[in-house]
């Protein structure tokens, strides 16, 4: 029997190696309910709106609407729109073949019939799941051999079936909430200091003193707010690289399960020389952090051989 959507969702997101993530992600939604709280004055009722507020979010972010807004913001083109015709067409066919091959193996992948395929162009060997039903690689990978390709098609399955992209989804918009009310804090700040100054305009010196005492009240409170947050993000970042490095060994172990162990040691040994760049992002962007972040090769490496020994004895 099919289960629900909701239900293989919670299933797979309540996993150890989704611990640290998680616990961000409950973080965050303490922290959104917390400050509608105190904004409706100490009232559980800013509880409650904070919470369907942070479930209102969520489900955006889960639905079409929110999957159609990541693939704009990727720059992510529908591979049967590819300018190179051919190069979609091989695409599709490996893609295909990849979902054969599950299908051959017993292995379940959600939704697969109706995952889409896109397109990025960039000049890094790249690949990314994006919520419930999209894949895009970049250019760069029609340089790679089939069977490498098919290893990441397959990497790519993995994110999708054991719904890592959800997760990103869900951590992604508590800290969108809190992002939008820290910058309407700062629109209050910078607003009332305008008020301040041209009120003041019109009471000549006297209003030295309180407009000195505005300007650095003003000054101390986005300074405190954009410390907050910068402390805030920085350890929503540590929390979830060490999840996305969870999810990509166990991505990798789905690959291989399908059959391409072969083509995803291929592929790594092809980037090993450019680690720096396909390692772990060092940038402050969450999301970046979450639906990027790698661990070093070498140690995916390892992960696969020691798969294949267990699976081959």
């Amino acid at each position: 029997m099919k289960e629900f959507y909701i239900v293989d969702l919670v299933k797979n997101l309540v996993h150890n190696k989704n611990l640290f993530a998680l616990t961000y992600l409950f973080l965050n939604l303490f922290v959104v309910c917390g400050l509608f709280f105190v904004l409706f004055g100490e009232s559980f009722a800013g509880v409650i709106i904070g919470l369907v507020i942070y479930l209102i979010s969520a489900l955006i972010g889960l639905s079409p609407v929110g999957e159609w807004f990541l693939r704009r913001s990727h720059k992510c083109i529908p591979i049967e729109r590819y300018e190179d015709r051919s190069a979609g067409k091989r695409l599709s066919a490996l893609f295909g073949e990849v979902c054969s091959s599950a299908d051959k193996s017993g292995i379940s992948v959600r939704e697969k019939e109706k995952i889409s395929l896109f397109i990025h162009e960039g000049d890094d060997l790249n690949a990314f799941a994006i919520g419930r039903k999209t894949i895009c690689v970049t250019s760069a990978l029609l340089e790679l051999p089939d069977d490498e390709i098919k290893a990441i098609f397959g990497h790519e399955l993995g994110h999708l079936t054991t719904h890592d992209t959800d997760l990103v989804l869900l951590v992604s918009a508590g800290n969108f909430i809190v992002s939008a009310i820290v910058t309407v804090f700062k629109l209050f700040v910078m607003l009332f200091q305008l008020i301040v100054t041209i009120a003041i305009a019109f009471c000549g010196d006297e209003g030295a003193i309180v407009n000195v005492f505005t300007k650095v009240a003003s000054f101390l409170s986005l300074v405190l707010v954009n410390f907050v947050m910068f402390v805030w993000t920085k350890i929503g970042i540590w929390m979830v690289m060490k999840t996305s490095r969870n999810a990509e060994f166990e991505a990798d172990a789905f690959s291989c399960r399908l059959g391409y162990a072969d083509g995803l040691l291929s592929f790594f040994q092809r980037i090993y020389n450019d680690e720096p760049t396909y390692s772990v992002k060092k940038g402050s962007d969450l999301f970046a952090a979450l639906s990027d972040s790698h661990p070093a090769t070498a140690h995916r490496v390892r992960k696969v051989v020691e798969y294949v020994k267990r699976t081959t004895v």
